[in-house]
């Protein structure tokens, strides 16, 4: 039994040895030579977080681990699935630690956790043919069937969904949208949804006046500086930075209708 088991270990690991989505995935998190050992320390380092929504990421991997008997080729499927979503051309490049000429700072508890949000909220906002794209992807880079693939993507999505509530679900739009900019990517690109396309305006809106209210609080400080320009010189400058508050939220509510318009 025991000749059986480590055969059985061995071929998994000579498979994941050739096939270049796990040597992809391998260089992405730098796992050294031995994956299986990595993803078997990451997903106990997922789950002895304080953060629910963690905990759970990894509660989900090792539960596919084990439920799909092939060991941690689970894992790196669903992290590859979420990875592609996100913008990550994984087959294209081998790795993706460089964005531009800019070296990506990686964290690995980020990435899989934005990996298995970019499949929660973005598998069902793909197009049947992007979905299938990325099915082909993996069966190519892993070396295994479409229906598994397919049944670990649903196991993910379901899973999560009976373990979290809203509160913490949403919580992986943060690591989402966190791994989706290194990519050139927004929240609302990998989820395509409405209302996080208005968030995202809002709170440019909000970065916007922000930097102008700053600006108005140093020309204030510095009105006996400039005093000798006389009282006409702060009030324009002000009027100028109110003018810029009120021509920036403009813009927003004009491009928040915009999106409404368009998924009507």
């Amino acid at each position: 039994m025991t000749s059986s088991i480590t055969s059985a270990e061995s071929a998994i690991n000579g498979i994941a040895n050739l096939n270049p989505m796990s040597a992809a995935i391998a260089k992405l998190y730098s796992s050294g030579n031995s994956l299986n050992e990595f993803m078997n320390q990451h997903i106990l380092a997922l789950q002895k977080s304080e953060n629910l929504t963690i905990a759970t990421t990894g509660q989900i991997l090792e539960s596919a681990k084990f439920g799909f008997g092939i060991g941690y080729i689970s894992s790196v499927a669903i992290i590859a699935v979420g990875q592609l979503i996100l913008g990550n051309n994984l087959l294209q490049t081998g790795l993706s630690t460089m964005v531009g000429n800019s070296l990506l700072v990686l964290n690995p508890i980020a990435m899989t956790c934005g990996a298995i949000g970019a499949i929660v909220y973005g598998w069902s906002a793909l197009s049947t043919k992007e979905q299938d794209a990325i099915l082909q992807q993996i069966q190519d880079g892993l070396e295994i069937g479409v229906e598994l693939i397919k049944s670990l993507i649903q196991f993910v999505i379901v899973k999560i969904k009976s373990l979290l509530d809203s509160k913490y679900l949403e919580e992986l739009k943060d690591f989402i949208a966190s791994q989706a900019q290194n990519f050139g990517k927004t929240l609302s690109d990998v989820t395509r949804a409405t209302s996080d396309k208005i968030s995202e305006t809002v709170n440019k809106t909000i970065e916007a006046g922000k930097d102008v209210a700053q600006a108005v609080v140093k020309v204030k400080t510095s009105v006996v500086d400039i005093a000798t320009e006389g009282s006409d010189a702060v009030s324009n400058t002000i009027s100028s930075s109110l003018h810029k508050v009120a021509e920036t939220a403009n813009v927003a509510k004009n491009s928040i209708s915009d999106i409404i318009k368009s998924n009507k």
